[in-house]
């Protein structure tokens, strides 16, 4: 048994058309510069910077000390402490003391010194 619906279906109501605004092309402000010949640029190549041997050596046993923690499921992969110690060796490679590269890439010293022990331990 199918029910009818005992009310008559309600008219179609057309909305009108929304008025929109035409768009602008956009222009650039004309800007007049002074025509003066430019001076030469002397174009140097980039020399590369010298870091110490012992900031290198430090930051080589953080990797290390990372990669062994990695092995023995200590450090998670791309986790926050994984990535901060990733700063810490590029701030170590810069010449940061270990202190410092520890402050300002936000690792506890604590970390960084374990790090640097099993690096030191795997050689």
């Amino acid at each position: 048994m199918l029910r009818q619906n005992p009310l008559p279906p309600l008219p179609a109501r057309q909305t009108p058309p929304r008025a929109t605004r035409p768009r602008r092309p956009v222009s650039k402000p004309v800007v007049s510069r002074p025509s003066q010949p430019r001076p030469p640029v002397a174009v140097r190549s980039s020399a590369k910077p010298k870091y110490s041997q012992a900031a290198l050596k430090e930051a080589q046993l953080v990797t290390r000390g990372l990669v062994v923690a990695r092995q023995n499921r200590k450090i998670v992969l791309n986790g926050s402490t994984w990535n901060k110690t990733q700063d810490a060796i590029k701030l170590l490679r810069r010449g940061y003391s270990r202190e410092a590269a520890a402050q300002r890439a936000g690792v506890p010293l604590w970390k960084l010194n374990v790090l640097v022990s099993l690096g030191q331990r795997t050689r």
